[in-house]
């Protein structure tokens, strides 16, 4: 081989070489741009999503805190009363005013000084024959009505 047949050998080598050389630090520089260009999306959507779920929490805790100031005006009666309706709807026959069920669901909730007023079986047919009934707390002063609708058990403020 000659001194030039060499040299052009070398100098295409280098070339290659250089040009292997230059290909992957060209693609890691792409890489570290897209790279930071990813990790700042990534991050800014990490910020939003935190920013999203703080908002989310705070409206829940303004929801939770205005429904239990709510409750808190209206009196024990409301929650006596929904608990019953809990039990009611627990039960095999949940939307029938069965007075045996108003008596099993009222038993371990409503006690002195509260009070189920409003229960009637005029016909003896086992059932409350209006379908709803009142439960008082307070000596009388809070009332909430729990009543049967199409087969719904409901609970609504003040006496039936």
């Amino acid at each position: 081989m000659t001194h030039n047949a060499h040299h052009r050998r070398v100098r295409r080598f280098l070339g290659t070489a250089a040009l292997m050389i230059a290909i992957p630090l060209t693609l890691v520089a792409c890489s570290s741009d897209d790279n930071a260009e990813v990790s700042a999306a990534v991050s800014d959507a990490a910020s939003d999503a935190g920013d999203a779920v703080e908002s989310a929490a705070a409206d829940v805790s303004t929801a939770v805190d205005s429904m239990a100031d709510d409750n808190a005006d209206e009196g024990p009666a409301r929650d006596l009363a929904t608990q019953v309706k809990a039990k009611l709807d627990s039960m095999e026959s949940p939307g029938e005013p069965l007075i045996t069920n108003i008596n099993e669901a009222t038993a371990g909730i409503v006690s002195a000084p509260n009070a189920v007023t409003g229960l009637d079986d005029g016909d003896n047919d086992g059932k409350d024959d209006d379908a709803k009934f009142t439960i008082e707390s307070e000596g009388g002063d809070d009332k909430a009505c729990v009543q049967s609708q199409d087969g719904v058990w409901e609970v609504t403020d003040d006496e039936c």
